[in-house]
């Protein structure tokens, strides 16, 4: 759970901090925590990321109230980018 966090409306970018430690699931390797970014038109972004060589670990998945993927930033940390239906 993060610390404490500030949403950007002119950006929708999330700013969060945490001082405690990520909690991995060990039997799926992945980040249980991780920052969710929600975007308006999450298919032409993931397009741009990818041609800039960002690093996704999935493909966009869709179920009840949005669709999502996960990205990783230069360090390997996990990005959720998020979009509501």
């Amino acid at each position: 759970m993060a610390d404490s966090y500030i949403i950007d409306p002119n950006t929708n970018c999330v700013f969060v901090t945490h001082t405690g430690k990520f909690k991995v699931d060990e039997e799926q390797h992945q980040l249980v925590e991780r920052v969710c970014i929600i975007v308006d038109e999450l298919a032409a972004l993931v397009e741009e990321l990818r041609g800039k060589g960002v690093t996704f670990r999935n493909e966009i998945l869709s179920g009840p109230g949005g669709s999502q993927i996960l990205c990783e930033d230069p360090s390997g940390n996990v990005i959720e980018l998020f979009q509501a239906d």
